[in-house]
Parts: structure tokens; C-alpha cells; sequence
């Protein structure tokens, strides 16, 4: 989102210079939030719906399109006596309903592969001698390529599935060989797909980090590639994290299906005993055990990375589901109701909601010279996808991953921050130091971070405590309930604003 300024409102913000994202992802909210900028007073509330509501309209969409294509791969795979069950289970799973509608890369790119996968020729599922088996091929090539360009590791999922489809079908291997070596290269669709994904990423790349078409020809920039060159073969992931071999399986795969786990199983199960359900799902089954393997070799782990995995994990659930006998289904249905719409509800509504609070807090006051430093674990909150002013200045503390991810002394701004709360602050805020800066006029903290204290005293003294003129330098103003729970210390409490005394901001608390 933080692109879409850069674009739309002149805003002159530098999108960061890892040259890591594809800006084909951004380049879609753009489309939505562009409107008219240059507007007068009576057109403020147009414009707020362009630049606030069209973007989440605009992923809701998507989330429909999603769940759409998820019915309509199901019924293909396995059969019309699925959709009851397919339905139920996309509309009610909690990681769906708190995900789809997110604006992340990783929504985008599981409606991509739902979709291609409903084109695919699955094995056993469309028949070779069937007309649609070529024309759904080209079709899916497309939905493939596009689904790379967002997620470049989405490449996974189409690896298995190419090698696959030449090996259970001998009779159209040459024919698939050599369409897409020579007659797709030369002339068919291909190399449209081909052409037109790479040509729109190296434009859209390249004008997005540069801001000049001319420098397709001095310095093009290829995101993808950089993603895979940075975060795979030079391991720069590891810096957020690492995770054991087993953690998909043991926490991942859990936590994306939850109390549909023991109906995913038994689907599983069901699947494997019936012959003629088998032949069409066991290319599925492989898929999952494949990707599943290869992101368990990566040592930094997300449950977003296997989330294009789980309208297939919902269709096997579903199989589970649907063999119950009548009454234990009702149950089933009702127990699945009862622990992930709350889920969801409580994830989405009341969980981590401090931290978007506190951003349309600042962009109700935005004016003029404001200046708010975060003192919090750098991303913590939205940036300006949220304030949309270029008037007011935001500072977060740094992380950017080293260029050498095995240097153990490495620290970034952020743990250096935090290894000495008090000293970094005064550094940092020192006029007479040639770094130091005048003292913000707000500050943005976890709560945690007011109760650390070490042998020169806490934050807490130095921002409230008492000075020579009966003030502190700081006083609370506003206070926003987060979360009920963390993992991480540093983000435990509400999220607390405190104002530069000269401010004369009024006191606000959301609890």
C-alpha cells in the first residue's frame, strides 16, 4: 500500500531500495485508490472513498473470486455431490475469512492458484482425448504466470504440477514439448503469456523503483529475481527468523485448518479407500506433500507462505465432512461454527487492533510540521497506506537485514534500541551531537517499553518524569488497547502516545 502514494498523492515517499517487491501486487490497489487528486473541498469525501474504502472493496472482491473458484475446483475434482460441504467449510474457515480480505501479496497469489488450478488438466480428473484439456492448459499457463509474478515461490506449485502432468500423460508428451518449445515460442499463446508477464514486470518494476521509463535500457530492475537472489540463494530470510524442519507439519498446518484438522484427515483416509476418489485426488494429495517438503527445507517459516495450499486442504476436509452420517455431520457443522467464526471475529476485530488505531488517531490530527517517531519493532503498525499526508514526518526504528546474514555481531536500529532504550534515545535526540535531532512532537510506544528500566532509569522518568519547570518533556494524550496476548515482549500492552508538551493535545483512550 505504501507504493500507492508514491504513484498517487506525490507524496514523495522512497519506496524501500531492496528492489524485492513486485510492484504488479501494488500496481492493483493503485488502479483502485488513483481517483482525483487534485480535488476541492466538496469532493473530500469522494476522495475518501477512492483512497480509504476502494482498496479494501477491492480485496473483498478478490476474497469473492477466491472462494468462488475454490467451490468450482472442488466440484471439478472430486464431483457436484462436494459443493454442500466445499461451501461451507471456504466460508467458515478462520484463516480464510481473516486472510482473504488482507492486502497482502500471499491473498492474491492463493485466488491465482485456485483459479489455475480449476483450468488445470489434472490427471484422472480431465481426460486427455477431452477438447478442453488443451484450451484449459493455456489458460492456466496464464493464471500461473501472473500468480509467479506476485509470489516467485508460487513457481513451487507449477513445477510439481508440469512435471506431473508429462509423466501421467505419455501420450501428450511430445505434444506438450513441443508446443511449448517451438509452435507456443514462435507463435502461440505461450509466448504471449511469457512475453507480456515479464514485459509488464521489468516496466512496472523499473518505473516504480526509478521513477523513469529510460532506465529499462541503462538499469532494469526485476523484482522477482531479486526476491530469489536475496531471500533464497543469499539466505538474507534467515534474519526473521528460523524455524525447525517440522514446523509446518506440527504448527502450520494446525493453525491453518484447526477443528478442521481431524475431518482433513479423515478426507485423507476416505480418499485412499475409495478407488474411483483416489485416481482423482491423489495428484492433489502429491501436490500438498511436495510443496509442503520444499518449504520445510527453507529455514524461515510463515503461515502465510502455505496459505495458496488451503483450498486444498478444505477440499480434502470436505470430503471428511460430507461422509458423515446426517447427525454427526449437524454436529461437526455446528462445532466448526462455534470455534472459527470467533476465531476469526476475534483475529480480525479486537487482536493487534492498537496498532491501526494509533495510525487513524495521527491521521485525524495530521497538520503541518508534525513530527511521530515509533519507538516500537520496526512494521509494527500501517505507515502512510493509513495517515496519506506528506505534511507529517514518520520515523520507525530501522531493521534492514545485513548484507552478510552470517555475521553474527550484526545488530539493526531496532535491537540496538532495545539492548539500551535510555542511551539510544538520548543519542538520538542530542541538538549539540552531529546526528541528533530536536525532540519529536509525539511519540508512539508499546507499553512494555515504559516499564524497562536499567542502571541510568527508565523511559518512563525520562519522558514523564518531572523536570526543572514542574513538567516532564512528554505527557500521555492518547492510549489504545492492542492485544490480550503476545509472544513477542517488546509488543506486549496498549499502544501508547505520548505528546510534546507544547502540543496541547487532549487525552484520548479506545480501550
Amino acid at each position: 500500500m505504501l507504493c500507492t502514494h508514491v504513484w498517487v498523492s506525490d507524496m514523495g515517499m522512497a519506496v524501500a531500495n531492496t528492489k524485492l517487491r513486485p510492484s504488479a501486487h501494488i500496481r492493483r490497489f493503485v488502479q483502485a485508490a488513483r481517483g482525483h487528486f487534485k480535488l476541492d473541498d466538496q469532493a473530500l469525501a469522494i476522495r475518501w472513498i477512492c483512497i480509504f474504502l476502494a482498496p479494501h472493496l477491492l480485496q473483498a472482491v478478490f476474497a469473492g473470486v477466491g472462494d468462488y473458484y475454490t467451490c468450482r475446483f472442488a466440484q471439478k475434482a472430486v464431483g457436484m455431490w462436494i459443493s454442500p460441504t466445499i461451501l461451507f467449510s471456504t466460508l467458515t474457515s478462520w484463516f480464510n475469512l481473516h486472510t482473504a480480505v488482507r492486502p497482502l501479496s500471499n491473498s492474491l497469489e492463493t485466488v491465482l492458484t485456485v483459479v489455475a488450478l480449476f483450468y488445470w488438466p489434472l490427471p484422472g480428473v480431465v481426460a486427455e482425448i477431452d477438447p478442453r484439456w488443451q484450451s484449459g492448459l493455456r489458460v492456466a499457463l496464464v493464471w500461473a504466470a501472473v500468480s509467479c509474478v506476485i509470489r516467485p515461490t508460487n513457481g513451487v506449485v507449477w513445477l510439481f504440477l508440469g512435471v506431473h502432468l508429462l509423466w501421467r500423460c505419455p501420450n501428450r508428451q511430445l505434444s506438450i514439448m513441443i508446443n511449448t518449445a517451438i509452435h507456443n515460442f514462435i507463435v502461440g499463446h505461450f509466448t504471449c503469456i511469457r512475453v507480456l508477464a515479464f514485459g509488464t514486470v521489468l516496466t512496472l518494476d523499473t518505473y516504480l523503483y526509478t521513477g523513469s521509463f529510460s532506465a529499462l535500457l541503462t538499469a532494469p530492475i526485476i523484482a522477482p529475481l531479486n526476491f530469489l537472489r536475496v531471500n533464497v540463494f543469499n539466505s538474507i530470510s534467515l534474519f526473521y527468523g528460523i524455524h525447525s524442519w517440522h514446523w509446518y507439519l506440527t504448527q502450520g498446518l494446525p493453525v491453518l485448518l484447526t477443528t478442521f484438522l481431524p475431518l482433513f484427515i479423515s478426507g485423507l483416509w476416505l480418499s485412499h479407500a475409495d478407488p474411483a476418489l483416489r485416481t482423482r485426488t491423489i495428484p492433489l494429495l502429491y501436490l500438498l506433500a511436495f510443496v509442503i517438503s520444499v518449504y520445510s527445507l527453507l529455514p524461515h517459516k510463515e503461515f502465510r507462505f502455505i496459505y495458496p495450499l488451503l483450498p486444498i486442504l478444505l477440499l480434502f476436509a470436505s470430503i471428511g465432512l460430507h461422509n458423515l452420517s446426517p447427525k454427526h455431520k449437524w454436529l461437526a457443522m455446528v462445532a466448526l461454527v462455534m470455534t472459527n467464526i470467533p476465531m476469526a471475529l476475534y483475529t480480525s476485530i479486537w487482536h493487534q487492533r492498537g496498532v491501526v488505531d494509533v495510525m487513524r488517531w495521527v491521521r485525524e490530527r495530521a497538520q503541518p510540521g508534525m513530527e511521530v517517531e515509533f519507538l516500537m519493532p520496526c512494521h509494527s503498525t500501517p505507515w502512510y497506506s493509513e495517515v496519506h499526508d506528506k505534511e507529517v514526518n514518520l520515523e520507525f526504528l530501522g531493521c534492514e537485514p545485513p548484507l552478510d546474514p552470517t555475521d553474527p555481531t550484526y545488530m539493526d536500529e531496532a535491537d540496538v534500541f532495545y539492548a539500551n532504550p535510555r542511551r539510544f534515545i538520548l543519542d538520538r535526540f542530542n541538538r549539540s551531537s552531529v546526528q541528533g535531532r530536536a525532540w519529536p512532537t509525539h511519540l508512539v510506544m508499546f507499553e512494555a517499553l515504559l516499564k524497562m528500566e536499567d542502571e541510568d532509569g527508565s523511559l518512563r522518568g525520562l519522558f514523564l518524569g518531572k523536570g526543572e519547570n514542574g513538567e516532564g518533556i512528554y505527557r500521555e494524550c492518547a492510549r489504545f488497547f492492542n492485544t490480550h496476548f503476545n509472544g513477542d515482549w517488546r509488543r506486549k500492552g496498549d499502544v501508547i502516545v505520548l505528546c510534546y508538551n507544547d502540543t496541547g493535545e487532549d487525552f484520548v483512550h479506545i480501550a
